[in-house]
């Protein structure tokens, strides 16, 4: 098991920055379910209602998914333009904190300093991806779960 300060260079407030991007990437995932009120909203517009029954209209098209999630997924943007300026926030941590980068520079091993300045960037990167994969297949799922047959869109 690798232990978290060792993907930081030394003397990184590396728990702040974790907390800092998972507020963000929590505060994205919820925005994004905007995409299910809009599709309840939807769902609903498809039906009429007479004496408390419900009946499908006739000809009633629902909207495609990529119309329902679109600009769902704005608030990604955030973390993922946060991750994109960590490696050079690790890199200045090195002139500015512990001033060692004269030292790490030295080091037989070349690639230190560049290992870690963007080990934990490819790593956030990699969970906010897995994030956002995994709502955009339960939102898929729930499209389709909830939309009739009948109603979905035709495509050419």
């Amino acid at each position: 098991m690798i232990r978290p300060e060792k993907l930081y260079p030394p003397g990184y407030e590396w728990k702040r920055e974790v907390r800092g991007l998972g507020a963000l990437a929590a505060m994205a995932s919820l925005y994004s379910l905007i995409y299910v009120f809009r599709l309840g909203t939807m769902v609903s517009n498809l039906y009429q209602y007479v004496e408390e029954r419900r009946f499908l209209k006739e000809g009633a098209l629902a909207e495609s998914f990529g119309a329902l999630a679109a600009g769902s997924w704005v608030f990604f943007a955030f973390p993922l333009m946060d991750i994109l300026f960590l490696p050079l926030q690790h890199y200045f941590s090195y002139w500015r904190q512990t001033r060692s980068i004269y030292v790490m520079r030295r080091l037989p091993g070349r690639g230190v300093v560049l290992k870690s300045c963007i080990q934990a960037p490819a790593l956030y990167l990699a969970a906010l991806g897995a994030e956002a994969a995994l709502l955009y297949g339960l939102y898929l799922g729930l499209y389709f779960l909830v939309v009739p047959g009948e109603c979905m869109p035709r495509f050419l």
